[in-house]
């Protein structure tokens, strides 16, 4: 983790300071009339903050301690490319099977083949998923999702 955490620590610390100084050149505003740099300076300072206090504990990490890999014993690559495929055949799909039904599929694969948890799991964690997240964006942000064959 030291290596890695010191190395990320940096380059993210460095993004932090690029994107706060970038956003001062926007016009800021206030809290209550924010413009168009208030938010990317918030970003920017809050990824600063985190990536130092991830800079201080990797650099405060016993020397002695071996780094673990980072795909842990096995390299699972098979999973990972499941997974991208997955994504993909999920946005080719989306219209045509709708929002609700698509990202149901998806999340069951996601939970069974590839989280390795058990089918009453994966398709509760599958039906709570898709209709929360149906209700976050269709009924509460009323964004329109496709609703494919079945209509909704």
């Amino acid at each position: 983790m030291r290596r890695r955490g010191l190395i990320s620590s940096l380059f993210f610390l460095g993004c932090g300071i690029g994107i706060t100084v970038c956003s001062l050149r926007l016009p800021v505003g206030t809290f209550r009339e924010p413009n168009s740099g208030l938010l990317p300076l918030i970003v920017g300072v809050l990824l600063s903050i985190l990536s130092t206090a991830l800079l201080i504990r990797s650099s405060l990490e016993s020397f002695s301690r071996k780094e673990k890999p980072f795909w842990g014993e096995e390299r699972k690559w098979h999973k990972i490319v499941a997974t991208v495929l997955a994504l993909l055949l999920y946005t080719l799909s989306l219209e045509r099977v709708g929002f609700l039904f698509a990202t149901f599929l998806l999340m069951s694969f996601l939970f069974k083949p590839i989280g390795g948890r058990g089918w009453k799991f994966s398709l509760a964690g599958a039906i709570v998923t898709s209709s929360i997240s149906y209700l976050v964006f269709k009924v509460f942000l009323k964004v329109d999702l496709p609703a494919g064959l079945w209509g909704f």
